[in-house]
């Protein structure tokens, strides 16, 4: 709770977005559109959240250069990972 204090209503917003997406994980381009945040502010806040380690980027085999956001203590799962074989 401690690392929440202090926190914005639209980095509260993103987050809520990124919790509610799950192991799945959420894009910055989906943040944006679910919270109609601009995305200068969805990037601060995800940077801010980052810095806090409550969320943590993950790489998608997918789409390789696209940011992929989920909460800190989640393990992605193997569709974003691609399982033990891209590992």
């Amino acid at each position: 709770a401690a690392k929440m204090q202090g926190l914005s209503p639209e980095m509260m917003m993103v987050y809520h977005e990124i919790e509610r997406a799950g192991n799945n994980g959420i894009s910055s381009g989906d943040l944006k559109k679910k919270t109609n945040i601009q995305q200068n502010t969805v990037t601060k806040a995800t940077k801010e959240l980052d810095r806090r380690s409550l969320i943590k980027r993950v790489k998608s085999i997918h789409q390789k250069t696209q940011k992929i956001w989920m909460l800190m203590d989640l393990m992605p799962s193997a569709n974003i990972t691609g399982g033990p074989w891209y590992t």
